[in-house]
């Protein structure tokens, strides 16, 4: 062992060093210089192998996994040699040369051996019979040589391929690391990382393949090699999910162009939200077969994907005002809304609705943006979306809540509708027909649902603001426009009818007294 892992780091020294380019007699022509390194390790992994074949126990469990090693390095060594010695950034593509040998070793190690050792053994009465025997039991010797030694059971190759699995998978993530930091470090704006477009291709297709081997590690416990439990599982979709959004990391590092195209660049926010309803539509179809492994990530992921465009959308603001056709309007927000209103329907979840009522309202304030009509001359365009999804949340969440919370959500939300519109109407009396109509409507309207519901919180507010309206228009007709008949009208007809509530309530004392005792049991 210590003369193979001599050689071994002897061949790891002549693949990398570019002084051993000439070294080496011509006669051998392409198997001199650097390619000598994995010719050495190509003639170290059969003899390793034979000396499996006779060890036993701990010794033999050694050897096996040095024998993964010397594939990792035969496949690393090979493409190094193959390198280009004028190629540019040679450590990132010797990385990358690295990652791919690391994928590929994790996904011979936790699929390949022991797939093949299963059919195998389904195949095979021999193997099936001794596959979980000791070694002592199943071996056969014929004379003295060991070289007629029947081999111990083929099952402890795939033991030893499952341990070896999630250090090759640890390797492929750290080279992967190395990868993008060194893209980031080379990447020159306009132009990428300069990365070879084979070797651009290859990252991505062993990213797909870590993808894809994170997946069968959710999905098929028995090839877990870490043995987690169900819930457990569920971080290797995470991190499928990581790994394709790193596989648009490197196409943005290595092939920037691809990203100037037009239709890219202007519904990039789009794109995403596209993502996000096949990812909720996805995780409801894994939830109904019965595989909530690959649901409940899905639907978490998707849940979370419409803000990131619109952070993306308010954080490049500034330097990209022309940002494209999702962030100059509110068509982003409101699919957003429209999406997690699908959420809250086929999750029946309250939260998801409050959130497509928070989303949609924030469309509307970037409709009133992009409209330009500012917060301070329209309050109210801006705050009563708000208002009214905290009402709508409170009413669908009445059980939840104690009497005083739901009450203060009610007052706070009529506050916000009513003063908003109140300071937008007082600031502009007699300018406009509109705002006082609206207010007068939005008080009806809060007098008519208390009245309905039974809620005292709306019917005084909506009566008070009501009054408001009246008063301050008599006040502006009477005083501002000098009809003070109209001052002396209101007063006469405000005597009368307080005369004739007297009257009513004298003739209709039990009756009256009966209602306010029923008003009083009404919600707050």
């Amino acid at each position: 062992m210590v003369l193979t892992l001599t050689a071994a780091g002897l061949s790891l020294w002549i693949s990398l060093d570019p002084v051993f380019l000439d070294v080496g007699n011509p006669i051998l022509a392409r198997l001199a210089g650097r390619p000598a390194g994995p010719l050495t390790i190509a003639m170290l992994l059969p003899a390793a192998l034979l000396t499996i074949r006779w060890a036993s126990g701990r010794t033999r469990s050694g050897w096996q996994t040095l024998a993964f090693l010397l594939g990792l390095m035969l496949l690393a060594e090979s493409g190094w040699a193959g390198l280009d010695p004028a190629i540019a950034a040679p450590w990132l593509h010797r990385t990358v040369v690295v990652m791919v040998t690391a994928v590929l070793m994790t996904l011979i190690s936790g699929l390949g051996i022991p797939r093949v050792i299963r059919e195998a053994a389904e195949k095979g009465d021999w193997l099936r019979n001794i596959s979980y025997l000791p070694a002592s039991q199943t071996t056969v010797r014929c004379g003295a040589c060991p070289l007629f030694q029947q081999p111990p059971p083929a099952s402890d190759w795939r033991d030893a391929a499952r341990r070896v699995a999630p250090w090759f998978g640890g390797l492929a993530l750290l080279s992967l690391a190395a990868v993008f930091i060194q893209e980031a470090v080379l990447y020159v704006p306009g132009e990428g990382a300069p990365l070879a477009l084979p070797a651009v291709l290859i990252v991505a297709a062993a990213l797909a393949g870590l993808i894809g081997a994170s997946l069968t590690f959710a999905v098929l416990e028995r090839l877990d090699p870490l043995g987690m439990s169900d819930r457990g599982r569920t971080v290797y979709v995470y991190a499928a999910e990581v790994l394709a959004a790193l596989v648009g990391l490197h196409f943005w590092l290595t092939v920037p162009e691809w990203f100037q195209l037009g239709i890219v660049r202007q519904y990039w926010m789009l794109f995403v939200l596209g993502v996000a309803f096949a990812g909720a539509a996805l995780g409801e179809f894994f939830q109904r077969r019965g595989l909530p492994v690959l649901a409940e990530p899905l639907m978490r992921t998707a849940a979370l994907l419409p803000i990131a465009p619109a952070i993306g959308f308010w954080f490049f603001l500034e330097e990209e005002p022309h940002i494209g056709f999702a962030g100059a309007t509110p068509a982003l927000w409101l699919l957003a809304g429209v999406f997690y209103g699908l959420l809250a329907v086929t999750r029946r979840s309250a939260v998801y609705g409050a959130l497509s009522g928070v989303v949609l309202s924030v469309g509307l304030c970037v409709l009133w943006f992009q409209l330009d009509f500012q917060f301070v001359d329209h309050p109210q365009l801006w705050l009563i979306p708000f208002a009214l999804v905290v009402l709508l949340a409170e009413h669908l969440n009445h059980d939840r809540l104690t009497g005083s919370q739901c009450t203060a959500l009610r007052y706070i939300a009529l506050s916000v509708v009513y003063v908003s519109s109140s300071s937008e109407y007082l600031r502009s009396i007699g300018e406009s027909v509109a705002l006082p109509m609206t207010l007068i409507f939005l008080s009806m309207a809060g007098v008519l649902i208390g009245v309905v519901l039974r809620i005292r919180s709306f019917l005084y507010m909506g009566s008070t603001f009501l009054m408001l309206v009246v008063v301050t228009m008599i006040k502006y007709a009477a005083v501002d426009q000098r009809q003070t008949w109209i001052l002396w009208v209101f007063c006469i007809v405000l005597c009368t009818a307080v005369m004739a509530t007297f009257a009513v309530f004298e003739k209709r004392r039990e009756g009256i007294l009966t209602a306010i005792q029923r008003f009083r049991t009404w919600q707050r």
